[in-house]
């Protein structure tokens, strides 16, 4: 978002300092500000609306510059008692600290569902989606749309309905995470091996060393692969099937 976007956004804050005061209204006139100047007014006003959290959705899509931007912010946040700044990401982000997402259980799983759909599922809808997802929350979100639109998840106005899929069904949405062509093609050629052999990939890939660490190290970022293997069984079924 903009400069001014992200000003107008944010809540009014009564007793933010004169200074800041200054540079939000040039950036509200579309006047020039450095980061700099930006940053520490934007640190300025969230300490003005403490408690207070600001929260940033796919920060992977900003690009270098904003990024880093956001990064300086979140060091000087850090320090701010009553502030938060929290993001999530498919790539590690400098100045903030990492938290992985963990595995839902049974109950966390029915609630994520429950909260999507608004009403009560299906027992066997519920377990058949959490038997493929492994608890990722993404997925289990990713499999009830995609069953819903399926016509295997159907309301009829008062309760869901369920019918399981007949053959092993997958979102389509999980390959649009990568569009690098070298990553795509070690990612096909690694949905081929088992982990002992993930060595060979490269070269069935027809990789050069080089573009083999560069996608590498891209399907590590997205979180495809950790360390020689699948994040998530579901990026091992869905290239499978597209490989063969």
């Amino acid at each position: 978002t903009s400069d001014r976007a992200l000003v107008v956004a944010l809540p009014a804050a009564r007793l933010k300092p004169d200074w800041a005061e200054v540079v939000f209204a040039q950036v509200l006139r579309g006047e020039s500000v450095t980061q700099l100047k930006l940053r520490d007014a934007l640190a300025a006003h969230l300490l003005a609306l403490a408690p207070f959290v600001l929260y940033l959705e796919d920060l992977h899509e900003v690009g270098a510059e904003r990024s880093a931007f956001w990064g300086d912010l979140a060091r000087v946040v850090q320090k701010l008692k009553g502030v938060g700044l929290l993001a999530t990401s498919r790539e590690d982000q400098t100045g903030f600290t990492v938290l992985e997402v963990p595995e839902l259980v049974p109950g966390d799983s029915r609630a994520l569902l429950e909260a999507e759909a608004g009403v009560t599922l299906p027992e066997e809808a519920v377990s058949w989606i959490r038997g493929w997802a492994r608890g990722n929350p993404l997925f289990t979100k990713e499999y009830f749309r995609f069953l819903a639109r399926r016509g295997h998840l159907w309301s009829d106005g008062q309760t869901w309905r369920w019918r399981a899929p007949e053959t092993p069904a997958h979102p389509p949405t999980v390959e649009a995470l990568i569009s690098d062509p070298h990553a795509q093609k070690l990612l096909d050629a690694r949905s081929l091996l088992p982990t002992e052999a993930a060595g060979e990939a490269a070269e069935i890939a027809q990789l050069t060393p080089l573009e083999a660490e560069e996608a590498r190290q891209i399907l590590h970022r997205v979180g495809i692969l950790e360390r020689d293997d699948f994040a998530h069984p579901l990026y091992r079924e869905v290239h499978l099937a597209g490989a063969s």
